[in-house]
């Protein structure tokens, strides 16, 4: 069973790892708190820790929860924006398009949608969200790979909820399929990340080296996604 503490009114998921050397606490995407520690430190260290971090805390949720309650609800009708390698996109539904088949396609600027998969027009975007992960991966993972040193075993595209991508200890890369929302860039540094982590799982400093080595502006990339990438969603 995973290992969590309580802090105050705020439930924390404690991860721990033999290799790890030092402490990250995190607030993701979601707002779940997230803390990465070694694996023999004592819960004591980790309530004081969380203590002077506290003010850092809820000033990070107070952030996240605004974001996620002015969220609107897709519609999926003409004129909502989307997506797609940084650039948005408007969506037109139309009633039928014999070239273009029961699918969506974007052409000429815009997305274009078959009135009838409106109902289920998320799992339209995702599903052609997914195809284009795995299309743009195709081109760019190997000259990626490259540059770090070290090819995946194997790299899928899935659903990982508010994670932009993760490294299996199996040697397998998993991408999220909303990265492909966001610019080019963001999405090289992403797979970049978790190539990274095939040569050192845990964050501690040989990661940053070797992360710094190959991106070097690595910072302005996790403070870019950390402040917009919310919005990157369907």
């Amino acid at each position: 069973m995973p290992e969590s503490l309580q802090y105050r009114d705020l439930p924390v998921q404690i991860r721990r790892s033999s290799h790890r050397r030092t402490v990250d606490l995190t607030v993701d995407r979601a707002g779940e708190i997230v803390m990465s520690v070694p694996e023999d430190l004592p819960t004591t260290q980790l309530r004081k820790i969380l203590k002077d971090k506290e003010t850092w805390l809820y000033q990070t949720l107070n952030k996240k929860q605004k974001v996620l309650f002015h969220k609107q609800a897709r519609e999926f009708i003409s004129g909502e924006g989307f997506y797609f390698l940084g650039k948005k996109y408007r969506l037109k539904v139309v009633k039928t398009n014999i070239d273009q088949g029961n699918t969506l396609i974007l052409k000429d600027g815009r997305f274009i949608m078959p009135k009838s998969l409106c109902e289920q027009g998320k799992n339209t975007f995702v599903d052609w969200y997914t195809a284009q992960t795995s299309l743009w991966l195709k081109e760019h993972l190997p000259e990626l790979s490259k540059r770090v040193g070290i090819f995946p075993k194997a790299c899928r595209v899935t659903s990982l909820g508010y994670r932009w991508a993760s490294c299996g200890k199996d040697g397998v890369l998993y991408i999220n399929w909303r990265t492909i929302l966001l610019p080019p860039q963001r999405v090289k540094y992403i797979v970049l990340h978790e190539l990274v982590h095939l040569l050192e799982h845990s964050h501690g400093p040989r990661f940053y080296d070797i992360l710094q080595r190959v991106a070097y502006d690595y910072k302005r990339h996790d403070l870019w996604l950390k402040n917009n990438g919310d919005k990157y969603d369907v």
